[in-house]
């Protein structure tokens, strides 16, 4: 080791040599060759993963080894000693190893998808140390010299030049990559190799300045012995090396292109969407299975055919259109349309059309991405046909209610004079004839509310509103509405509540009092004497209630009729007693949207008995029930508020309680608003629905001045020509206490405004 430090003391026997300028220039031409196919290799290596990335990287480290081994023997080639020598073969082979671990290691690192300064770093000095090594490996492979010595100093510079240079090299590469994305690729490749190749080149001739060489020149042919043979083994070597990484590389670039196309076959052949592609003039060139099984049409059928063939007659201009915008390089995606199957049906499509390029950017046909939309197209119309139905839903809804407000409303006032009359001095012929008018006008009411609640459950308008009732405040209703009118035609009316019924229970109070008032003004229609009688129980986990009469009765051939709608016993029966049939029909629908059941038993001449079972919940909490029995309440001498737009309805009011009460009269909800402010009254009588400001937001703009003021809520009480669950809601979340139709006779109104006003019962005669 010492002797290959130190040079020999007589500086006579050091041999000085020249170069060869045409081997040098060839030389350091193999070290750039190298590099550039090192970094070609490379570049193909980013597209692979796996075994192929790992070959293309091998090759690229054995191209790159290879020519820095060729370099380095060329360049000692051009090394003129004056004095023969020869080369070991075993040193000789031996020096491409590091050569070739350096390399593969160098380009491997490059490979890393997440690079820093560091692997830049390690990866220039691994190469750099590789060709060192490789370097003064082979410098050992000589032969025929006295004394071979190395300048540690040099060879210090060498390996350092050697490292510095590749990892700029490297760098280079990267920062055009980053900076210069739009520089061609085989330019990149092209600066990059050079440096490489330069800095291998700068490291073998830096080397080659630290080695001293020592010995006697020969007499006679001073070349280096065998050299004629080591050129020709360098270049068969280098040829053989470079024909294996070209063929290397073609192969694992063929299998990993061959594996990427089966994979992108298997992709568009397993498809479910239709993937087509044609000529610029629409002839079509391949036909997937997704194609298939959309259209119907196989690939033998297709392809060859114009794409035409799937459109419909109107629409076949429009392909020249698509074509002609094909070509002028624009895509036209997810545009709707609608092609023909093979057997004739349409099918909905959201289709992408896009160009095809070649290598030089000419457009040679266009491609096909067709999806198969019908059964979205379907859901789509069937929910604009839903949102269509729930606007005529709505209007319907909207018409109903007013049209039940504009009926009522009039009716009510025809009704309240009726009653104000009979309240006053009458010959008893002129009371017969205006008890004749109510009950007329009665008649003619219930005829237009069976109507337009028929209409509301055949269009499925009726909604219901769970929550507590109390069934003491249910039967007390029932008996005081129904027992007078019993009362009046000389029936008793008996109420019974059986041991076992809970207080309150969960359902919608207002439904179940409709069904039973229609079962029980059915059953007082037509009991010309005897009695009608309401028994209720609780059975299978819910109330039944059963009506029963003693009245004319129905025929066993007639009950599976009974509830059918417009449905009489005879046109006698429509004669004598009146009404529409529709009755029965409707209590039949309610009872069963509340999942209950109705039945009927009845023999002619011997009444009728209706059964509704109804599964009713017990209820968590329980309501209190103020509702006075049947019978009127008296009254102190009150100061009322009416609020309505409708003068009739209004001055039938004022007629009704102005005896007894001390009665204002405003004509809107803004003037209650200003009256409850100016004056305190004991209780408000409010007309829902009014122009402008409502009785909703009227009641809403007496509680917010109350509540600013300090002051007692006044109790107010709705008064409306519907009763539907919606708007009693409506009117307790404005603030409202009562509620009352306008069709309720006085009894009725006074028995809410007791209610209210938390007063105690008595007897009917205080009334008036």
């Amino acid at each position: 080791m010492t002797n290959l430090i130190q040079p020999p003391g007589d500086a006579s026997l050091l041999l000085l040599g020249h170069y060869d300028p045409a081997l040098v220039v060839l030389s350091v031409g193999l070290a750039v060759l190298a590099g550039v196919a090192a970094m070609v290799v490379s570049s193909q290596a980013d597209r692979f993963r796996g075994v192929p990335a790992l070959g293309m990287v091998l090759a690229g480290g054995l191209a790159l080894g290879s020519g820095v081994w060729a370099m380095h023997f060329v360049g000692m080639l051009a090394l003129d000693l004056c004095r023969a020598a020869g080369y070991r073969l075993d040193f000789t082979v031996l020096s491409m190893l590091p050569s070739v671990l350096a390399s593969s290691l160098a380009l491997w690192l490059l490979m890393l998808k997440r690079q820093s300064n560091a692997t830049l770093w390690l990866g220039g000095g691994l190469f750099g140390l590789g060709v060192g090594a490789m370097h003064y490996t082979g410098m050992l492979a000589l032969e025929g010299m006295d004394g071979l010595h190395f300048d540690p100093l040099l060879v210090a510079v060498s390996v350092v030049v050697a490292v510095l240079l590749a990892v700029f090299a490297l760098w280079v590469r990267q920062a055009l990559q980053r900076w210069r994305p739009g520089l061609p690729q085989a330019w990149r490749h092209a600066v990059s190799g050079v440096l490489m190749g330069l800095s291998v080149s700068a490291m073998h001739y830096c080397g080659m300045a630290a080695v001293h060489f020592a010995g006697t020149p020969s007499p006679g042919d001073a070349s280096q012995a065998g050299s004629p043979w080591l050129m020709t083994g360098i270049a068969v070597t280098v040829a053989a090396i470079s024909l294996l990484v070209v063929l290397l590389s073609m192969v694992i670039r063929l299998r990993a292109l061959t594996a990427q196309l089966r994979y992108m076959q298997s992709a568009v052949a397993s498809s479910h969407d239709a993937i087509v592609t044609k000529t610029t003039e629409g002839v079509v060139l391949t036909w997937n299975q997704g194609a298939t099984d959309i259209f119907g049409y196989s690939a033998d059928e297709m392809v060859g055919q114009p794409i035409t063939r799937l459109f419909k007659p109107e629409d076949v201009h429009t392909e020249k259109d698509l074509l002609r915008r094909v070509l002028a390089g624009e895509s036209v995606p997810n545009a709707e349309a609608v092609r023909l199957r093979k057997d004739g049906s349409e099918v909905h499509l959201s289709v992408t059309i896009s160009p095809i390029r070649d290598e030089a950017g000419r457009i040679m046909g266009a491609s096909k991405l067709a999806q198969d939309i019908s059964d979205r197209k379907a859901i789509a119309d069937l929910q604009l046909a839903k949102l269509q139905a729930e606007k005529i839903a709505e209007a319907r809804g909207s018409f109903l209610a007013n049209m039940s407000h504009e009926v009522r409303t009039p009716m009510n006032a025809i009704l309240g004079f009726i009653s104000v009359l009979l309240a006053g001095p009458l010959q008893t012929e002129q009371r017969e004839q205006l008890k004749v008018v109510e009950d007329s006008a009665r008649s003619l009411l219930r005829l237009l509310n069976e109507i337009l609640d028929t209409a509301k459950l055949d269009k499925g308008l009726v909604e219901f509103e769970i929550c507590p009732f109390s069934v003491d405040a249910l039967v007390s209703e029932l008996a005081l509405v129904y027992g007078a009118s019993a009362r009046s035609r000389g029936i008793e009316l008996q109420v019974a509540q059986q041991p076992g019924v809970a207080p309150c229970y969960e359902g919608d109070g207002f439904r179940i009092r409709q069904v039973l008032g229609n079962l029980l003004d059915n059953a007082i229609k037509f009991t010309p004497v005897g009695r009608v009688s309401l028994d209720i129980r609780a059975e299978r986990g819910g109330l039944v209630f059963e009506v029963g009469d003693t009245g004319v009765g129905m025929p066993a051939t007639y009950l599976d009729q009974i509830f059918e709608p417009f449905s009489q016993v005879d046109s006698s029966t429509t004669r004598r007693f009146g009404g529409t049939g529709l009755g029965t029909t409707i209590c039949k629908k309610l009872v069963e949207l509340m999942g209950g059941t109705i039945d009927v038993v009845s023999a002619l001449h011997q009444g009728s008995t209706f059964t509704v079972w109804l599964p009713l919940p017990v209820a968590s909490i329980e309501v209190q029930a103020d509702l006075p029995a049947a019978g009127a309440v008296a009254l102190p001498r009150l100061n009322i508020l009416i609020a309505d737009d409708v003068l009739l309805n209004m001055e039938v009011l004022r007629l009704l309680l102005g005896k007894a009460h001390h009665v204002t009269c405003v004509g809107g909800g803004a003037e209650a608003v200003r009256a409850a402010a100016d004056e305190r009254f004991d209780v408000v009588l409010m007309d829902m629905q009014m122009p402008e400001v409502d009785g909703l937001e009227a009641s809403r703009r007496i509680r917010a001045q109350e509540k600013a003021e300090h002051r007692l809520p006044v109790p107010i009480i709705a008064l409306t020509a519907s009763a539907l669950a919606q708007d009693m809601a409506a009117a307790s979340a404005s603030g409202m206490n009562g509620f009352v139709t306008k069709s309720s006779k006085l009894p009725v109104l006074l028995a809410e405004i007791a209610r209210v006003l938390d007063l105690a019962k008595a007897v009917p005669e205080a009334v008036c």
